[in-house]
């Protein structure tokens, strides 16, 4: 039961009040006798239960002076206190004991109680000073001198810790916990490295408690402003002009962050599976990057089908005699669809940036096609000049996102064709269509664990992208839709006002339920008719993703009418259910990265981590039986849960036999998910769950004996960088028996050597170019096979890491150099390397992750090399190391004489404005409440309907500003 609100407790005190005195003092000492009982047998949270209720109740009766006394409610609090401490949730604990201190200050115990919570937050200086309190109230209580001892001798050896860490080369701060993000960082995002960069602070291991109590009460103390209510979101007015920013400090800095991180992610789409290139400044432990699109390929249709276009175009122009004509290309992209342009046009062409435009630049020069188009550089809307006028309009199809409308498509078109275009132009594309279908998002049971409380993290500020077909929840069965899909808008790109252009601004859609389901969203997409018959969509099957609109959840039975109202505006288009309707809005405070929600749906990855933890437990509880007893060794066997998330894991274990498990996360939330799930299981009373970082974790302090078993899944797709390494031999230092089992036992690292991307296209266009675009500073992920590429190696082995010794985890083991002569199998031009794990889950089964083996959610991670060139038959001498948390990869070769340059300055330099400017926000959002709400307030804002700030050529990608806003929320 969480802390009630004033009006809730004078509703319930309202209630007390017709119970009839005696009754209701038998009923609390009641309460008191059953949570006396559930704590002795250490059931925390059915004791936390009924002292909840005495506390509530003796609360009422001390302030009306019948009854009990103040004493009495203070004894009931700290009572309470001691349950929150039991099960994990320490910061609770010193809230209750702090108010008992406050109440009643001469009462030795709460200064225990409250000593003990602090302890337990690791806020040792603070814990001492309760214990000295404690002590001189009661000082015959030898109790209090010994906890005194420890808080001195856990704060020295922290400084140790401190110490050593600064004196040892590996950068521990990319572990360090902030402020969560998108999951990329620490506990959330699939699956990224560790970013390099800008500090997050100048000493972040001494600021790193002061930190998690800032996040912590932030958490605990949610300002009214930050609930959000998804309908009241979309429901935000859309302002005709552009915000103004000066003045508004907080959302001036979010629009210049957004603007940066857009210009950044821009020139990549279409490059490669693109990352989101803001700083994770949000990190938390065991941190994982969001999955990508498949944009390899699709953009290659994409390209494909304008360029077909384009070439009818061209025809119909020569037929009508009017070869000469002028073309007007909106957008710029990555310069294909510009460059077939250029190509096609016997007349002028003029340019019309929108965004980054290096990339098309660089292509149009590397075609001979760079004096071909004249470039126009304003933002679009204050482009009034066109002479001659264009008779062909090409909207670049970088400029439609998954939602059609979020980059201006629609007004830019409407200007052009106002001010820049004959009247009876011909415009590509010339009409867009979109479909939308009531959803039923529903993550399925894995192996008997009910999965579905995690769906309560499907919301958001706006639409995101979706994949209906080949997303592990797809694969999983969590994706159904409730009706067919109907059209729902229709936009006429060759109207010369948006009026005309929107042919309803609003639609009634109804639909009948086809099965039994809980309504969470809906789900939508576009078809374009380019020129004649030639289309170009987003529908399922067609190997491109979807969108979907998140909305309040409410069940649907079969044949029921769902009535949806589709609204249309120039930047974006919005449902509404309006039939069938909840009773009261839910309530928003927490987001969770989509990589959670793949993860746990990936079932070749739950079953390989079920039948790795099944046999560790089973050969411990054999070994307990046959072998010869330790002294003070505990029957059965108790596993720790590394980086626990929802539980899933934990649970597995619990079915496995284990007869105490432990789970530990950084996430509060996702933890209390956790116990909600294990309640529907029959295993709750064997699982608990601890808010807390693994690094800080010790047995004897915050569970029981050592465990026997330690299950870890904290591995990017780069395996390091996320730190297992470090936890592993934290673990064994200071949670684990000597004897203990590890799931996995260990990883191998494996690599091949690859030709990425296209030489040029179908057509002959030259596009290797827009290799330089895939720079950056650590590796990333993609999907080999949806990705043009050519492999100049057979797969390698590159390093092994062992996790199942504590010996094989000294010092030495936190670094690491391999050097190899790698075969060429090809002859080709190398320009990166692309690795990937396998894990040893133990009784031979492994689980690999590369790009032959079974789909995983885990990517493959990708380093660029300058280009070099390579013959078949040849080796190539190769390097690698690691400093405990990312691995690098380097040739020691020239650089092929004609290569294009390995990356764009531009490119590095805007990456280090983010990641500077990213330092300064985290700064900022950590130490100030105040401004961090001030800040989550403009992201949503923004992410609602980022176009909205498109013009005066301001430029903010709606994927990016949505990802940003999530980071506030994740914590």
């Amino acid at each position: 039961m969480a802390a009630i609100s004033a009006a809730e407790l004078d509703a319930t005190w309202r209630q007390l009040e017709r119970v009839p005195r005696p009754d209701l003092a038998r009923a609390l000492a009641r309460a008191q006798e059953l949570g006396a009982a559930a704590f002795k047998r250490k059931d925390y949270q059915g004791a936390y239960d009924h002292y909840n209720q005495a506390v509530t109740g003796l609360e009422y009766l001390a302030r009306t002076g019948a009854d009990a006394t103040e004493r009495d409610a203070v004894r009931a609090l700290a009572n309470r206190s001691a349950c929150k401490l039991g099960r994990g949730d320490a910061a609770g604990a010193a809230r209750d004991a702090a108010e008992c201190a406050r109440r009643e200050p001469a009462w030795p115990k709460a200064w225990y109680r409250l000593g003990r919570a602090l302890f337990a937050q690791d806020k040792f200086g603070d814990a001492s000073q309760a214990f000295d309190e404690g002590a001189r109230l009661e000082p015959d209580n030898a109790e209090f001198g010994r906890w005194r001892e420890r808080c001195r001798a856990r704060d020295e050896a922290a400084a140790a810790e401190r110490r050593r860490a600064r004196r040892h080369e590996t950068d521990y701060s990319r572990f360090d916990f902030v402020n969560d993000g998108d999951g990329d960082g620490g506990g959330g995002g699939r699956r990224g490295p560790a970013r390099s960069g800008a500090p997050v602070v100048e000493t972040v291991e001494e600021m790193h408690d002061l930190m998690q109590r800032k996040q912590q009460a932030q958490i605990d103390q949610q300002a009214p402003a930050d609930i959000y209510y998804v309908q009241t979101m979309l429901r935000l007015p859309q302002a005709t002009r552009p915000a103004e920013l000066e003045g508004q400090t907080a959302l001036a800095a979010v629009v210049a962050y957004l603007e940066r991180a857009s210009a950044l992610a821009a020139p990549r789409r279409p490059a490669r599976n693109p990352r989101t290139p803001m700083r994770e400044w949000s990190r938390r432990r065991g941190g994982r990057p969001r999955r990508f699109r498949r944009a390899g390929a699709a953009a290659r249709r994409a390209a494909e089908a304008w360029g077909g276009a384009i070439e009818r175009v061209r025809r119909r122009l020569g037929e009508a005699d009017l070869g000469d004509a002028a073309w007007l290309h909106v957008g710029a992209g990555c310069g294909r669809s510009l460059a077939r342009c250029a190509r096609a046009a016997a007349g002028p062409v003029r340019a019309l940036a929108v965004g980054p435009a290096a990339g098309a630049r660089d292509v149009l020069a590397a075609n001979g096609l760079a004096d071909a188009v004249e470039w126009v550089e304003a933002p679009v809307e204050e482009v009034f000049d066109a002479a001659p006028p264009a008779v062909v309009v090409v909207v670049d199809p970088d400029l439609f996102d998954g939602g059609l409308l979020g980059r201006r498509a629609l007004p830019y078109v409407r200007h052009a064709r106002r001010h820049l275009a004959v009247p009876e132009c011909v415009v590509v594309p010339a009409r867009a269509r979109v479909f939308c279908a009531p959803l039923a998002a529903r993550l399925p049971a894995s192996h008997g664990v009910p999965l579905a409380a995690l769906d309560r993290y499907r919301w958001g500020p706006g639409s995101e992208e979706l994949d209906l077909d080949g997303s592990m929840q797809a694969r999983a069965g969590a994706y159904r839709l409730l009706a067919p899909p109907v059209p729902c808008a229709e936009l006429d790109f060759c109207a010369a006002d948006v009026e005309a252009a929107l042919a309803a601004r609003e639609a009634r859609l109804a639909f009948e339920a086809g099965e039994d389901g809980v309504l969470n969203g809906v789900a939508f997409w576009f078809e374009l008719d380019l020129v004649d018959e030639l289309r170009f969509g987003t529908a399922p099957g067609g190997g491109r993703r979807q969108r979907v609109q998140w909305v309040d959840p409410v069940r649907v039975a079969k044949g029921a009418p769902i009535r949806v109202a589709a609204r249309v505006t120039e930047t974006r288009v919005a449902f509404e259910v309006t039939a069938p309707q909840r009773v009261a809005p839910v309530v928003h405070r927490h987001c969770l990265g989509r990589w959670h929600l793949d993860m746990v749906a990936d079932a070749r990855r739950n079953a390989a981590f079920r039948a790795g933890i099944r046999a560790a437990v089973a050969s411990v509880l054999e070994g307990k039986r046959t072998g010869p007893q330790r002294p003070g060794a505990a029957a059965g066997c108790a596993v720790l849960d590394f980086g626990t998330g929802s539980g899933l894991l934990a649970l597995y274990a619990c079915e496995a036999g284990a007869t105490a498990v432990v789970g530990v996360d950084t996430s509060a939330h996702v933890l209390a998910c956790a116990r909600e799930i294990a309640r529907a299981t029959p295993h709750a009373a064997a699982v608990r769950f601890v808010h807390k970082d693994c690094r800080r974790l010790e047995a004897g302090r915050d569970f029981g004996d050592r465990a026997d078993v330690l299950v870890m899944e904290l591995f990017d797709y780069g395996l390091l960088g996320e730190g297992c390494l470090h936890f592993a031999r934290h673990a064994w230092a200071h949670c684990l028996r000597a004897d203990a089992r590890m799931v996995p036992r260990g990883a191998a690292l494996r690599a091949v050597l690859v030709e990425l991307g296209e030489a040029e296209t179908g057509d002959g266009l030259d596009v290797r170019c827009l290799g330089t675009r895939r720079f950056q500073p650590d590796y990333y992920g993609l999907r080999l096979e949806e990705e043009a590429h050519r492999r100049l190696s057979a797969p390698f082995d590159v390093f092994d890491f062992d996790f199942s010794r504590a010996s094989a985890l000294a010092d030495g083991y936190l670094e690491g150099a391999w050097r190899g002569d790698v075969e060429v199998t090809a002859t080709g031009r190398l320009n990166a390397v692309v690795f990937w794990h396998v894990l040893d889950l133990g009784d031979g089964a492994d689980l690999a992750t590369g790009p032959d083996d079974a789909e995983t959610c885990w990517l493959q991670a990708c380093q660029p090399l300058e280009e070099v060139s390579v013959e078949q038959g040849t080796r190539l001498a190769l390097q690698a190391t690691h400093q405990g948390s990312r691995c690098t990869f380097s040739v020691d070769r020239a650089p092929a004489g004609d290569a294009p340059e390995f990356y764009d300055h531009n490119d590095l330099a805007l990456h280090n404005e983010l990641a500077a400017q990213s330092a300064q926000l985290e700064k900022t959002v950590v130490f100030s409440s105040e401004a961090r709400q001030e800040a989550a307030d403009a992201a949503l804002g923004v992410a609602v309907d980022p176009a909205r700030l498109g013009r005066g050529g301001r430029y903010v990608d709606p994927d990016v500003a949505q990802q940003f806003a999530w980071t506030f929320f994740q914590g």
